[in-house]
């Protein structure tokens, strides 16, 4: 019964507090409050552009769409008061941006935020999760820096219908203070983050607190030595029995929230000693290490580096070289100590030729995407924010480009790119391109860029080529532009070729104006055809 009081009164606080920041986001928005009174008494500005499309093609289900945006923002005294609103074929949103708004009122050395933000702790505690809540920051003076936030770092959410994806509403608070001089700092946080029980949903709620330390010492001139400390105490489940645990010295995370059976500690390190110029540090986080401050954690590793930079003329050369090792307690049937090192050389100087070479054996995670022409993808609005990542074992690309002697009328380069990718789950990724173009100052340019793509999992592999060219202009003052662009491609895995072809062009009226207008039309087994139109006016004074 318990329980079931606890949700009902949090279900009724929620919009309660989701209200109250709303309306303080369209009062506050980025305000400081030493400067309403020296605003202007009144000004508004806003903007509406209408975008349209339609498609021709076979198995579409909506041929055309069409958006309307619209932005209205009043200010009195510096107090601004955004409005925007969305309405197209497919839906409908009436309403303030509120997530992608953010208020920030500040006066003297008070500073705070609300809404959506983020804040970085610790690289092992609350680092780069988004949350929806309050921060507070004061810093009387130079050196000192007090922060505290409250907030919610995910919103209840149903599972679906396989009984994935569902999460509980968490809630997390934490503090840090920090000092800072000229030679040394130091600074120490707290974070705590729990979900909250709901006896209809059947997800074990979870409770994590993490204390972490950080420190830097300037020796003497460009040689320094930094560190950081963390220890994580994680409860899998908060309904599991309490248990009296045997605390180790180096557990003093688990005394700051009750001990389960689900209870584990973890802790993770590193420190770096050197300069500018060469450094070297060392890594250690345990296994199973993790803190619900952040999206995803890599664990159960330890480095050794040694890190260097050195420039001369126009070139830099940098590198880092280490061992890994993945399974530091031994706990692992097969484990990997492996020698990892990456390398970069940057050439930019006043000379006619440039480039890049930059090669990496560390693990990292990397988005990496299906290689998709235009007309793969019928609709631009739908899985804007789909992400794939993957873990990246290797990584190297190659720049090299030469710019033509230029003229007083006209300049032109051309530009070699290769990049490769060794991702898990046996990925492999390999693009190249060769690109060149030429433009005139009275607005003419051409261009033209082969290409080469190739991707392998296992033992299936796909690989595309293609050739495209441009050509352009711009008119009326360049008031007005045109293009128009014809690619052919080759798809070796499905063994079929494409041309397609398009043109587009672009006007500004009266400077408020903008129209563009496109035309594409894909030319061979499956033919598509694709028009679009968009208008653009803003006001304001």
């Amino acid at each position: 019964m318990k329980t079931k009081n606890r949700v009902k009164k949090t279900s009724i606080l929620k919009p309660c507090l989701f209200f109250i920041f709303l309306c303080i986001n369209s009062i506050f928005r980025g305000q400081d409050i030493d400067r309403i009174l020296n605003s202007k008494a009144f000004s508004h500005n806003g903007s509406v552009a209408l975008n349209a499309m339609s498609n021709f093609g076979q198995g579409l289900s909506n041929p055309f769409t069409y958006v309307l945006f619209g932005t209205y923002t009043l200010e009195f005294f510096g107090i601004a008061l955004p409005f925007s609103m969305m309405y197209s074929n497919q839906k409908l949103s009436y309403g303030q941006s509120f997530l992608s708004w953010q208020l920030a009122p500040s006066y003297r050395w008070i500073r705070a935020q609300f809404g959506e933000t983020n804040v970085q702790f610790s690289p092992y505690s609350l680092s780069g999760h988004q949350f929806r809540g309050a921060v507070i920051d004061v810093k009387p003076n130079q050196h000192w820096t007090v922060t505290a936030l409250y907030g919610r770092l995910n919103d209840y959410r149903e599972a679906d219908s396989d009984g994935q994806n569902g999460s509980l509403l968490r809630l997390c608070y934490g503090t840090k203070i920090a000092y800072n001089s000229s030679k040394y700092g130091i600074s120490s946080s707290f974070f705590k983050a729990k979900d909250v029980t709901n006896a209809n949903v059947d997800l074990a709620p979870q409770e994590n607190v993490v204390l972490s330390f950080s420190a830097h010492w300037t020796l003497a001139k460009n040689i320094r030595i930094s560190g950081d400390l963390a220890n994580s105490a994680l409860t899998k489940n908060t309904n599991d029995e309490l248990v009296r645990p045997h605390f180790k010295i180096q557990n003093w995370a688990g005394l700051c929230l009750p001990y389960r059976l689900s209870t584990s500690v973890f802790h993770a390190y590193k420190i770096n000693l050197g300069s500018p110029f060469l450094s070297v540090g060392y890594e250690y986080v345990a296994p199973h290490y993790h803190s619900l401050g952040a999206h995803y954690f890599t664990n159960d590793f330890e480095n050794f580096t040694v890190n260097g930079l050195h420039k001369f003329r126009n070139i830099a050369i940098g590198g880092r070289f280490g061992v890994q090792n993945d399974d530091p307690k031994n706990q692992k049937i097969n484990s990997n100590r492996q020698v990892v090192y990456a390398a970069n050389l940057d050439y930019s100087g006043n000379s006619r030729i440039f480039g890049q070479l930059n090669y990496s054996t560390f693990q990292t995670i990397s988005r990496v995407e299906k290689f998709l022409t235009e007309f793969e993808n019928t609709n631009p609005y739908a899985s804007l924010d789909t992400l794939v990542f993957r873990q990246v074992e290797r990584h190297g690309d190659l720049t090299i480009g030469y710019r033509f002697r230029e003229s007083e009328h006209s300049q032109q380069q051309i530009q070699l790119f290769v990049s490769m990718q060794s991702a898990s789950q046996n990925g492999r990724f390999v693009t190249s391109s060769v690109n060149y173009a030429w433009s005139q100052k009275s607005g003419k340019n051409l261009g033209a860029s082969a290409f080469l793509y190739r991707d392998a999992f296992a033992d299936e592999s796909r690989s595309s080529l293609g050739l495209t060219v441009f050509f352009g202009s711009t008119f009326s003052e360049k008031r007005g532009r045109w293009r128009i662009t014809v690619s052919e491609t080759h798809d070796t895995y499905n063994r079929r070729n494409c041309l397609i072809l398009k043109a587009s062009t672009s006007y500004v009226f009266r400077k408020k104006h903008p129209i563009q207008m496109q035309f594409s039309q894909r030319f061979g087994k499956d033919y598509s055809a694709m028009v679009s139109f968009s208008y653009g006016y803003s006001f304001g004074r």
